[in-house]
């Protein structure tokens, strides 16, 4: 986990069509390692955030003023978010970290405030009103730090689809209603609410741990076999056309044979600059919580040479770094569409060095997609155990690159 005191840097970069005006849905609150939802409104001007550091969000241009745009933020940050639109610098906004023991929900209306202060008492209540017609506009994971959300009706201006995204960040969805909302998801009663709440094992953030990366040590990386044997075969050909040139009787052999060497550097430079400067290794980890299914998809990426890497962030992903000093060399920026949905984390990193990506989703369990066998790698069993383990969790079982624990009980 991060420390408290870090001294963690976040520069968010916003490239937006308008940019005039700031908002913060969530009243300046925010949870330490997760997403924070930032709504620029108006202007026609780049939008640079800053929380001390240079650890850029950028939206891609064209977007679509109003724009909702997610902002990871680190532990340890500074509670100012100071942020300029071109050349002119605006007022810093006050932010409020969350206690571990505060619970933030998103409410509709009164009613649900008065709901949501009997149903979770796992914690002080933090409640902050929402949009009733479009209670969390934007890409679902902008909505991070959220804890819970209670709705007047179903699906009350809430899109259908994002409820996996919502319950993979776990986030709790309650609705007032006499009846279960819809058949597709296990809701349970809970006095005059209905709720759907997740139940979620491992990292629950873009948090500091170096346990998560056992499975690249003693980890040779090198290209793809096939990669491999089509620059042997063009190595090949390279030789016999070299051999080929040297017989050739003429004035011109000289040069030929020099042309022929400026070709295969260029070549050689353009499909280095094609390939993916880094190998790559995945790993499935499942938890089944009947009647869902939590499903951490993990990729680690090891440099073969020092060059920026791009790892796709689409859904729900968190960079995890081992500490500190890696998240500050990794340099990692947040790409996003003019929409500020994320599309991809932009890290720079020298040869042999390492990042992991954690993909998370939640579905409705299916038992058939369950592995038994203990073939997996050891390395990442040991990382399962170590890092979910303490959750109350063990190996249930393993096969290929796929791990599935279960719930001591």
């Amino acid at each position: 986990m991060m420390t408290r005191g870090a001294l963690i840097f976040l520069m968010i970069t916003l490239l937006c069509e308008p940019a005039g005006a700031l908002s913060l849905p969530l009243q300046g609150y925010y949870r330490p390692e997760r997403y924070m939802p930032v709504v620029i409104i108006g202007g026609d001007a780049a939008v640079e955030f800053t929380i001390g550091t240079d650890l850029p969000t950028m939206l891609i241009p064209p977007p679509r003023a109003p724009v909702t745009a997610p902002v990871l933020m680190p532990s340890g940050a500074e509670r100012q978010l100071a942020w300029r639109a071109g050349d002119a610098a605006r007022p810093s906004i006050p932010l409020q970290p969350l206690r571990d023991d505060q619970r933030l929900i998103g409410v509709t209306s009164p009613a649900g405030a008065s709901a949501a202060a009997g149903a979770f008492a796992d914690g002080e209540a933090v409640v902050v009103r929402l949009d009733p017609v479009r209670p969390l506009p934007g890409p679902a994971i902008a909505w991070d730090a959220l804890d819970a959300i209670v709705l007047d009706s179903w699906p009350g201006g809430i899109d259908p689809a994002a409820v996996p995204q919502l319950l993979a960040m776990g986030v709790t969805i309650a609705v007032m209603s006499a009846e279960a909302p819809d058949e597709q998801w296990p809701w349970q009663p809970q006095g005059e609410l209905f709720v759907l709440r997740p139940r979620l094992a491992g990292p629950t953030g873009a948090a500091f741990d170096e346990r998560v990366y056992l499975p690249t040590q003693g980890w040779v990386a090198t290209h793809e076999p096939a990669m491999r044997q089509l620059v042997l075969w063009a190595g090949v050909l390279l030789a016999l056309l070299a051999a080929a040139t040297s017989l050739w009787r003429s004035r011109l052999n000289l040069a030929a044979m020099a042309l022929l060497v400026i070709v295969a550097v260029l070549l050689i430079e353009l499909y280095r600059r094609g390939t993916s400067p880094a190998a790559e290794r995945t790993a499935l980890i499942s938890v089944p919580a009947d009647p869902l299914m939590q499903r951490d998809a993990w990729t680690w990426r090891k440099m073969l040479r020092r060059g920026q890497l791009r790892l796709d962030a689409a859904e729900l992903s968190y960079p995890i770094f081992a500490s500190p000093s890696h998240l500050r060399v990794a340099a990692p920026v947040l790409r996003c569409d003019g929409d500020g949905t994320p599309r991809e984390f932009v890290v720079t990193l020298d040869r042999d060095a390492s990042v992991a990506l954690l993909r998370r989703a939640v579905t409705r369990s299916r038992d058939d997609e369950v592995a038994t066998r203990e073939d997996v790698s050891p390395l990442v069993v040991e990382m399962a155990r170590r890092v979910y383990g303490r959750e109350g969790l063990s190996v249930r079982g393993a096969t290929g690159d796929s791990v599935v624990l279960e719930w001591d009980e």
